[in-house]
């Protein structure tokens, strides 16, 4: 006569939670329990692995973003046959982008930047605040649209050289936040442009140090590019 193996009755949970499919924002620390209702055979090995890593059956953990096969599994029972139960989640990273239609001006222009927040896979941010800034101080300000666009203008910075253009995302519903940065140039620009330069068929350039006063009247070196057609 034979019996028939029992079944062990296994839950997992990410922060009590069983669904089967499961997502969460970078960063979070995630707790992942396995438990089983029905245990009492000897001999059991239970375990929690994250695609195929075994990483035992209860503790928290911060996962990158991705997506993570996680699966509670039971194996190795006297009287019991094995089982599994499995969960997908994915982990998504909040993403900024950030576009200056310029990134070479002239004292005071005006500069539009613009890019879209979102989560991975392109789920947007909407309704969220954005805050454009150079130097720690607030250039513009908007909140994302439905499709977590935005965009603001402000005013090129009155004193020559190079200056990173940061932007940053606070998520409305979730309080995570991201950055991210461009670079912009202010030069003073007289003369033929660059264009001219290319199109002439016998013209010799160089650049000189020189002293530049700005508007607020501070000094600064710079190079002046000088071009001679002939």
């Amino acid at each position: 006569m034979s019996v028939n193996a029992a079944t062990p009755s296994l839950t997992l949970t990410l922060d009590g939670d069983s669904s089967s499919s499961q997502s969460r924002i970078y960063p979070n620390n995630t707790h992942f329990v396995l438990s089983e209702s029905n245990n009492g055979d000897g001999g059991c090995v239970y375990n929690i692995s994250e695609n195929g890593v075994d990483q035992g059956i209860d503790y928290s953990k911060m996962l990158a973003a991705g997506v993570y096969n996680i699966t509670g599994y039971t194996d190795g029972c006297a009287n019991y046959s094995g089982n599994q139960v499995e969960i997908v989640l994915t982990v998504y990273e909040l993403v900024l982008s950030i576009d200056l239609n310029v990134t070479e001006v002239n004292y005071g222009d005006g500069i539009n930047v613009s890019g879209r927040a979102y989560y991975g896979e392109f789920i947007p941010i909407t309704n969220s605040n954005i805050t454009v800034s150079i130097l720690n101080q607030t250039k513009c300000e908007d909140k994302t649209n439905s499709n977590g666009y935005y965009d603001c203008q402000f005013n090129a910075p009155m004193c020559i050289g190079a200056y990173t253009v940061s932007a940053e995302v606070v998520d409305e519903s979730s309080g995570k936040s991201a950055t991210n940065s461009a670079q912009l140039e202010v030069k003073i620009f007289y003369g033929e442009k660059k264009i001219s330069e290319r199109a002439a068929a016998n013209v010799g350039c160089y650049e000189v140090p020189a002293f530049v006063q700005n508007t607020d009247g501070s000094i600064v070196k710079g190079r002046v590019r000088i071009c001679v057609w002939k």
